[in-house]
Order: C-alpha cells, then sequence, then structure tokens
C-alpha cells in the first residue's frame, strides 16, 4: 500500500503531495490533474520494473548514479506522442541568465515523484518503504531515470502491482483472443473497448471462483446473466454474451454504455491482482442510482482482498458516499483541517458539489432566486461594465438562496468558511421590512435593497413605453404602444405616472404589477402567455434608459464587486 506521494514537474501538477488510504477518492473540476494523478503512479510503476531490471544485481555506486532508460514504445498507462507531454507546460528544460557572466545557462528540469509505503512479505511481515525516482528528457522517444538523492531500494516495492483502468469507451464488435502482454499493453493504451472480451476470458479461464464473484456483482447491479465466455479456435474470436429475462445469448453490443463499464470495472478488479488498483471515472455512463453502490462495492472488493483501490471521480453520489470512512484528497488544495470527520456535517447539508465549486471560486455572491442574478447581468451590460460581466462568469459562484432569508446565506458561508479560509461573500435580498442583518460574519457583506426588490429598479413607464415602440417597429402594428400605455395608466396611481421617485414603485412588488401589466397587454394583443413573463423581466433593462438607472443599484454593484475582487 502507497501511504503518501509527492509529485513534480509532472503533467498538471507542478508540485502536489497527497495523503493515501486503503480508498482514497480524488476529486476535482475537469481538466484539474486528476487523470495526471493516477498516471504518475504508472510512471512510478514502470521506474521501480526499469530499476529492478537493470540495477537491482548492480549496487554499485557508479550504477546507482547511471539513470535507466525508458523507451517510449514501453509506457503504459499513459497515453502520449512524446516524452514531452510528461512535463508541465511541456518544458523539459530552463534557462538561468548569470548576470556576472552575462549569458544564460540552460539546465533540465526534473520530473520527481517520491512515495511512502508499507507492504506485507511472503512471510506476513510489514516492510515500511521509502522510494523516490527522477526523470530526465533525453528525446521524444527516451527518458532516463535514477533513484533521488538519498533513497535506497527496498526489494519489497517489487510486490506492489500498479494497475490504471480508464473508462470504457463504446466496444468494438469482434475481438481476437489476445495473450495476456497484449491486453493490458491496450488497457495501458486507454483501450479498454479492444480487449473487453479478451478481460473476461482471461478471467474465466484462471480464476472460476473470482469469475463467480464478477458475475454476482454484474446480476445484482444490471439485472443481467453474463454466460460463459467462448474462444473458436478457426477464426481466432472471442464471444461473450448475456441473458436478460426471456432473451437468451444476447450480444454485449446491445448493453447500454453503463452496463458496460460495469462489467470492465468488475472484471478487471477480479482478473488481475494488482495491490493498488487505479480507476479513472469508474463511475462514468452509470445512473446516478447505481455509482454510490458501485462505489460500496469497490470498498468492500478492496477489503476483501486487503488492496488499495485510488479513484479520480466528479460523481457526487461518489463523493457524498465517499465521506463516511475515507480521506478525500482534492487536486486543487487541501481541506482545513484535513479531517474528513471535519467536512463531514457540511457535505450533508449541502452535498459535495457545492464545496468543489466553492474551492474553485471562492467569491459567492448570495441571491434570492435565479431571475435577481440575471438582472444583475443585464444590467451590468447594460451600464458597460465588461469587467463585472467577466468577474460573475469567471470569478464568482453564484448561489441561490431563495425565501429572502439571511441566516440561510450566514450558516452556508460559515460552514464553507471553516475549510476555506480565503472565501469571501456578498449577499443580496429583497427589502426585509425594517428588519435588519445581525451577527454577520468576517469577510460576509449583506445588503438589501431599500426598494421592494430588483425589478423595482427598473424605471416602468419609459421601460415598457420603448419596450412597446421597439415591437411595434418588429411586428409591423401601430396598436401595441397605445394598448400597453393604456393599461399602465388605468393600473398605475395618476401621481406616479410621471413620477419616479413615488412611493409607489418602491413599496409595491413590481414583479407581480409587471405580471398583471403583461397579462392584459398578452390577451388584447393576442399574444402567447409566455412572452413575457416573469422569469423574462430581465429582457426589459435592453430598453432601459441609463441616466434613469438609481445611484443606489449601480453603488451597490461597485460594493458588490469591489468585495469579490
Amino acid at each position: 500500500m502507497i501511504n503518501a506521494i509527492t509529485i513534480e514537474n509532472f503533467r498538471q501538477i507542478e508540485k502536489q503531495t497527497i495523503q493515501l488510504r486503503p480508498i482514497t477518492v480524488l476529486v476535482g473540476p475537469n481538466n484539474s490533474g486528476k487523470t495526471s494523478f493516477l498516471q504518475a503512479f504508472s510512471l512510478l510503476s514502470m521506474a521501480i520494473k526499469a530499476w529492478a531490471d537493470k540495477r537491482l544485481n548492480n549496487p554499485t555506486k557508479k550504477q546507482q548514479r547511471t539513470g535507466v532508460a525508458i523507451n517510449l514504445s514501453d509506457m503504459s498507462g499513459i497515453p502520449a506522442a512524446s516524452f514531452k507531454e510528461l512535463w508541465t507546460n511541456t518544458k523539459v528544460k530552463q534557462g538561468t541568465y548569470n548576470k556576472k557572466e552575462k549569458k544564460t545557462t540552460s539546465t533540465d528540469i526534473i520530473i520527481k515523484i517520491h512515495a511512502e509505503g508499507s507492504t506485507y512479505d511472503k512471510n506476513n511481515q510489514l516492510t515500511l518503504w521509502s522510494v523516490g525516482f527522477e526523470f530526465r528528457y533525453s528525446r521524444d522517444s527516451v527518458i532516463y531515470t535514477r533513484l533521488m538523492e538519498g533513497c535506497d531500494f527496498d526489494t519489497a516495492l517489487l510486490t506492489e502491482n500498479i494497475g490504471l483502468l480508464p473508462a470504457i469507451s463504446g466496444l468494438n464488435p469482434q475481438e481476437d483472443k489476445l495473450e495476456l502482454g497484449s491486453i493490458l499493453r491496450k488497457i495501458g493504451e486507454g483501450n479498454t473497448a479492444d480487449v473487453l472480451r479478451n478481460i473476461c476470458y482471461h478471467l474465466y479461464t484462471e480464476n472460476k471462483q473470482e469469475w463467480q464473484f464478477f458475475t454476482d456483482n454484474i446480476k445484482e447491479l444490471f439485472n443481467i446473466a453474463i454466460n460463459e465466455p467462448q474462444h473458436f479456435q478457426g477464426s481466432g474470436l472471442l464471444e461473450l454474451t448475456y441473458n436478460e429475462n426471456n432473451n437468451k445469448k444476447m450480444s454485449l453490443s446491445s448493453l447500454g454504455s453503463g452496463a458496460k463499464q460495469g462489467i470492465l470495472l468488475f472484471a478487471y478488479l477480479a482478473a488481475f491482482k494488482n495491490t493498488v488498483r487505479l480507476l479513472d471515472e469508474p463511475d462514468a455512463h452509470l445512473e446516478v442510482i447505481k455509482q454510490a453502490d458501485v462505489y460500496r462495492r469497490l470498498s468492500e472488493f478492496a477489503q476483501r482482498n486487503n488492496s488499495q483501490i485510488i479513484i479520480a471521480s466528479h460523481s457526487e453520489s461518489v463523493l457524498n458516499a465517499a465521506t463516511n470512512d475515507l480521506i478525500i484528497s482534492s487536486m486543487f488544495g487541501k481541506f482545513k483541517p484535513e479531517s474528513p470527520q471535519a467536512i463531514k456535517p457540511f457535505l450533508a447539508d449541502y452535498g459535495f458539489e457545492q464545496f468543489i465549486l466553492a474551492r474553485q471560486k471562492p467569491r459567492i455572491l448570495y441571491y434570492e432566486g435565479h431571475s435577481d442574478l440575471n438582472f444583475i447581468k443585464a444590467f451590468c451590460k447594460k451600464l458597460q461594465q465588461e469587467d463585472y460581466t467577466n468577474q460573475l462568469d469567471n470569478g464568482i459562484y453564484p448561489y441561490a438562496i431563495g425565501n429572502n432569508l439571511p441566516n440561510l446565506a450566514k450558516k452556508h458561508f460559515q460552514a464553507l468558511k471553516q475549510h476555506i479560509p480565503e472565501l469571501k461573500g456578498f449577499a443580496l435580498f429583497d427589502n426585509l421590512g425594517g428588519r435588519t442583518f445581525q451577527d454577520v460574519p468576517n469577510d460576509l457583506e449583506m445588503y438589501q435593497w431599500q426598494r421592494k426588490e430588483i425589478e423595482n429598479y427598473l424605471p416602468v413607464f419609459d421601460t415598457l413605453k420603448q419596450y412597446a415602440t421597439d415591437i411595434e417597429i418588429d411586428l409591423f402594428s401601430k396598436d401595441y404602444l397605445k394598448i400597453l400605455m393604456d393599461i399602465l395608466s388605468e393600473n398605475t396611481p395618476p401621481a406616479a405616472l410621471d413620477n419616479l421617485a413615488h412611493q409607489f414603485w418602491y413599496d409595491n412588488k413590481m414583479s407581480d404589477f409587471l405580471t398583471n401589466i403583461f397579462k392584459q397587454f398578452l390577451q388584447k394583443t393576442n399574444q402567447p402567455p409566455n412572452t413575457m413573463e416573469k422569469s423574462k423581466f430581465y429582457l426589459l433593462v435592453d430598453y432601459v434608459n441609463v441616466s434613469q438607472i438609481d445611484d443606489e443599484f449601480t453603488s451597490t454593484l461597485r460594493k458588490l464587486f469591489a468585495h469579490l475582487k
């Protein structure tokens, strides 16, 4: 078992140390380095095997200092057209300028992988080991590896078998029977669709007991019975079929992607006795309801076989299930504190997705509903505040609180703040009718509109006049402006019609007012009722005269984006 690993300069990982347990779930957004992390294990495994083959029987200091070549053709588990792709940003050298000599010298950038672990030998004695390898680029098809300074090679490492399984992608209609080496090479290249039947055939012929374990799991998960695989000597092809209800000997190709993924996963686990199993998105293609069940079965399998499983996933079902008894490592930062029990209450209340989003964007904007967020975006666009728009799209995590309850925002913020110290938040609420904010946490600012709600900041009369004028032009109608103005006049106090500062525009729930206005207008103009409804009122911002936007609104926007910058 590997207890900890440190990786430097490998693909997306500049430097990262992660503590590992018998089951570890790596979480993070797409393209954050989860797969790179798993591939680093494969590179470590290749280094261990290469060093054992070439240096184990030549332990002289000179031999120890000499690197061992690894050829691109021998690499498995890491798809790459060139070894340069293994280096962060594909940079294999860096320049250092010497002021005294006034010249730049070039030095190698070295990939370093250091691991610590424990292994039981044949006599069931526990051996602790620590090993590190460095990797130097030679050319696109060759790299050299050697032990890091101060590291020794413990033969206990040879009992650790590391295997990486990518997710399945499709299924070839036919498969020739392959030798074991070819099967493993295909898996290492990521071509699991080429060898699914071969993996099952290898499992069936080598271990009937594990075959039973495999078929039992597939039956329980997908309610299908896997038949014994067949090898046709004449053609060299393999056949693997299944029974489902009254349908017998159905082709594996007719199964859905989720079932194929399940077959690949459990056949691989049962067929190959790796001590460290790396699973890249084992929940891929599976229904949400099955993802947690698969994770539970993986946990039981690891315990039964005394093996280690390291999973890369962004399935919320798996992540929530994993919090019960595991350490979950994140490729985009460490939890503070790192104990899984410390984050369990947050995950139970809010789920893992929200934690991930807040880690990605530690700037939260709390708002009541999606129409409020759409209004903010529309006003930013109208005011030509591109910086605000970019900040909203790329740097802020918007979180809908609903029900205009400030305590919900405070509770959510405080729960996240315990684990994300750099977190900042800004909460916007409709007018609370005289209530004030109490016990506001540090780094959270809370604001309530002086008017009833965000829709009240539309200068309604002039905005609707412009709206009706524009749609008259678009729809070639001369009646729309008069119809809408008549409806407005009938439903608005006369003193408020020409007075934007009238209390009517402040105190009334303007979303209800507009809903009534447009209901009458759309009926009289024979337009569909959903042409303009509450969820679309933000579109009216396009017709606003910028000079009529209230100073309070623009000032609040400045405060919001300054705080969340």
